[in-house]
């Protein structure tokens, strides 16, 4: 969802006079979608989110990312069809650059390797954007920018239960989070390990913790249907890295 979100930065960056633009990226996610991509298909079934104390928001931001992030991708293409344009399976190879005005460098492309043709390729731009989650420590690292971002890895569970009507999501114990996803299936995710992003296997005891702190609220007769594990990008302090990168002209985190 993080993600999804970098398409709205330079709008409330130079439209606010919030001095802390992480509170008002966070108060204005839901807000661009119901104005600007009110069609976004994100698969969003709940009608809220509860939390530990029982409190009930009406606030979700929950949903499929991949499925989000290609439906958004879609809206914009058709709503700013001369500004933007999308380069897939590109990875990052090395960058060109001069001389700023002043002591810093300006970046004038990005060199790539083009996964789809096997060819190496220089995309040129004006202005240039690093968001790419766990990815975006290696890239800046290219460019000597401090990035702080590490891989957290974090598991999931999907799981059917037949007599839970539950329409919302819910924080769970041992900090876990339930997400429906219509016809009582429900998505149980939690966990936050620091270990080497080469560590890609499944850890059975977080899926059993997972599945025992949704017992109380889904009961006993639940199926589980798959279980996966994932690397979030987190900073020391867990605050995005929102601004320009120091010694660039026109490189943006």
């Amino acid at each position: 969802w993080h993600f999804g979100r970098h398409w709205v930065l330079k709008r409330i960056l130079s439209s606010s006079t919030n001095t802390n633009p992480i509170a008002r990226l966070m108060n204005y996610s839901m807000k661009c979608m119901n104005e600007d991509f009110s069609d976004v298909n994100y698969s969003r079934v709940a009608r809220g989110t509860k939390i530990a104390t029982g409190e009930l928001s009406l606030n979700d931001s929950s949903g499929d990312i991949s499925q989000f992030c290609h439906s958004l991708a879609t809206n914009m293409l058709r709503k700013y069809p001369d500004n933007i344009t999308f380069e897939l399976g590109q990875v990052v190879y090395g960058w060109e650059r001069r001389k700023g005005k002043g002591d810093d460098d300006v970046i004038t492309a990005v060199v790539v390797y083009d996964k789809t043709r096997n060819i190496k390729r220089v995309i040129k731009g004006e202005s240039f954007v690093i968001a790419l989650g766990t990815g975006a420590r290696e890239v800046c690292s290219q460019l000597s920018i401090p990035c702080p971002i590490f891989p957290i890895k974090g598991h999931l569970a999907t799981v059917v239960a037949p007599l839970s009507m539950i329409d919302y999501n819910q924080e769970l114990s041992s900090r876990a989070f339930l997400s429906p996803l219509g016809r009582n299936t429900f998505r149980l995710s939690g966990f936050a390990d620091i270990c080497p992003p080469t560590n890609i296997a499944v850890d059975p005891d977080r899926i059993k913790a997972l599945i025992d702190a949704a017992k109380p609220v889904l009961g006993e007769g639940m199926e589980v249907t798959d279980v996966d594990c994932g690397f979030r990008p987190m900073a020391p302090d867990d605050v995005p890295l929102l601004g320009r990168a120091g010694g660039f002209e026109n490189v943006w985190l």
